[in-house]
């Protein structure tokens, strides 16, 4: 069950780097990542800036297959664009998805990363709301 759900309003920011910055960070507090996409291409970059994202930082990650199989159990930050099968042990949900993972409550927290502009802000606001309406405590972080 999520208990708690962060909302980072990226101004300014790129939004995948911000993604870059929370995994590492869940991950050297030693938690579970699962860095949820927009579709294969975010993914595609995502892999590749967790490598070049920070001089000197090194996250270990997997972008997760066809299938989000494989990789789940071994790599402590997994990235993908759909529900990941047989994921076990997540912690942390990185959604970088318009709109909340139907299944956000197989997490104990939810980072929902947030665009720049109008539209990124009103179905943020909405998806805001959802959580509120089921009971989860949301706070927000303007970056």
């Amino acid at each position: 069950m999520t208990g708690r759900v962060d909302f980072y309003i990226a101004a300014g920011a790129r939004t995948e780097v911000l993604a870059c910055r929370l995994a590492e960070k869940a991950w050297r507090l030693g938690h579970r990542v699962y860095v949820y996409t927009a579709g294969e291409d975010e993914a595609r970059r995502l892999d590749q800036l967790l490598w070049t994202f920070s001089q000197g930082s090194f996250v270990p990650h997997r972008r997760l297959g066809a299938d989000h199989r494989d990789g789940v159990d071994g790599d402590p930050v997994a990235i993908g664009h759909a529900e990941p099968q047989g994921e076990g042990g997540r912690e942390v949900l990185i959604n970088l998805q318009a709109a909340a993972a139907d299944w956000f409550g197989r997490f104990n927290r939810v980072a929902e990363v947030v665009g720049e502009g109008e539209a990124p802000k009103a179905r943020a606001r909405e998806r805001y709301k959802n959580y509120k309406n089921d009971g989860v405590e949301v706070f927000v972080h303007e970056l």
